[in-house]
């Protein structure tokens, strides 16, 4: 029996139960399989399948990403297309790309099922895919019916909310969550296990947003990285530049206290100078980074935390910041519930950026006096791994309790989408 969880920068795998996941890979498939399953190997792979191929043609697929094409297709029934650029390096697990290639998606399901985690057809599956998707019942519909109706796959099938998984990861059953994720940051309120639907809240602002913002910051160094790897297609090496800045990003990523982010004024001296001094120190050991050429890359405290301004700047009156998305969840709660302390859990990898619970506590209490209490109660807490939403997952599905809920392939021939608003949708 298997976990995965897809939707997010990487795809995490591993077997039911299991504390950590087995395998974390790319979120990327390849027409030729790589010697290793690092990020470089399967850029390398891809650049070398698209050696002396043909320029992609206009036409591409725009399946509506019921069924189409996905039953029974394997790497040598895709072979007459799996060599055209367009198919040689493949990003997965976007709503989007899903629905152009549902077959790429399958096979690379039946792929970590099979191959990596070595599991029968006849082993369950339980995914964990993003809060956007679950909110999308025609989505949902469809994605259970390509699974359940492709044969070799899986016999069962369940779909999990990160939300969910990170509250059991916590050791909670009860949890307002907010999810910083790669493309975006989702707020959910989790009741005894449960998504509170009419609480789930996502702006389309992640870890990508920010990415995107160092890569301007550190364009000077792009020629040196790019040239770092000449072996690399041009489209190879726009990832390997993504993912590179990516790592800088991770060493240097700070956010400001909101004197310091919005003013650049510097922290008060007294109370707590000690730790800021301290925090000081470490953040210039880790910025001391090098490019391949042996260039110091460095950026200044202050250019260093702007990107992350993202989440918490509001551009017009749709858009929303991440203090706002909060305490809007919060409020929506039962008048009852509120009277209680309600459990706040910080995940995703934003959310473990130095100063970012901090800079959020700030502003949750200049919007909400309740924060003062939460704040002094040690309420807000951050999710100290990368992969909370899977091993809550993990820990949901081995469970006696969690039988009724796998959705069967004689239950979806039977009753077809009707059981998911039975066992999922409530």
């Amino acid at each position: 029996m298997s976990v995965v969880e897809v939707g997010t920068y990487n795809v995490r795998a591993g077997y039911i139960g299991d504390a950590t996941c087995t395998r974390c890979l790319p979120a990327l498939r390849v027409a030729v399989a790589p010697e290793e399953v690092d990020l470089f190997s399967i850029l390398y792979a891809a650049s070398r399948s698209l050696e002396g191929s043909a320029l992609p043609s206009s036409s591409s697929s725009s399946s509506s990403f019921a069924h189409n094409e996905a039953c029974g297709m394997d790497g040598a029934s895709r072979s007459k297309d799996s060599n055209t650029p367009s198919n040689a390096l493949l990003p997965l697990w976007s709503l989007r790309q899903v629905e152009s290639h549902p077959a790429a998606h399958v096979d690379s399901l039946r792929r970590l099922k099979r191959d990596i985690l070595e599991n029968d057809e006849q082993d369950p599956l339980c995914l964990v895919l993003p809060e956007v998707w679950h909110e999308r019942t025609d989505v949902m519909e469809a994605l259970f019916q390509l699974i359940l109706e492709t044969s070799g796959l899986t016999t069962a099938l369940y779909a999990m909310r990160p939300s969910v998984g990170w509250t059991f990861a916590a050791g909670a059953a009860s949890s307002i969550v907010m999810d910083v994720g790669h493309s975006h940051t989702t707020v959910t309120a989790v009741l005894d296990g449960y998504a509170l639907r009419h609480s789930v809240d996502t702006i389309p602002v992640g870890g990508d947003a920010v990415t995107a913002q160092y890569s301007e910051l550190l364009s000077r160094h792009r020629p040196v990285v790019e040239a770092a790897v000449p072996v690399l297609s041009s489209v190879a090496r726009e990832i390997y530049w993504r993912d590179w800045v990516a790592d800088v990003k991770h060493c240097l990523a700070r956010v400001l206290p909101l004197q310091g982010g919005l003013g650049g004024v510097a922290l008060a001296e007294g109370k707590g100078s000690a730790a800021s001094a301290a925090k000081e120190a470490s953040v210039r050991v880790a910025m001391n980074l090098q490019a391949p050429d042996g260039t110091r890359v460095h950026l200044d405290e202050r250019k260093a935390a702007l990107p992350f301004e993202v989440f918490f700047s509001t551009h017009s009156d749709k858009q929303r910041s991440v203090v706002t998305m909060m305490t809007m969840c919060k409020q929506r709660m039962d008048p009852e519930w509120q009277l209680h302390t309600v459990p706040h859990l910080l995940a995703g990898a934003g959310g473990r950026v130095p100063g970012f619970r901090d800079r959020l506590m700030e502003e949750l209490k200049a919007q909400d006096s309740t924060y003062f209490r939460y704040e002094r109660e040690g309420v807000l807490n951050v999710a100290q791994t990368a992969d909370g939403a899977w091993m809550g997952a993990s820990m949901a599905a081995s469970s006696s309790s969690f039988e009724p809920l796998w959705v069967t392939r004689g239950e979806w021939a039977e009753e077809g989408a009707s059981v998911l608003y039975r066992k999922l949708f409530y």
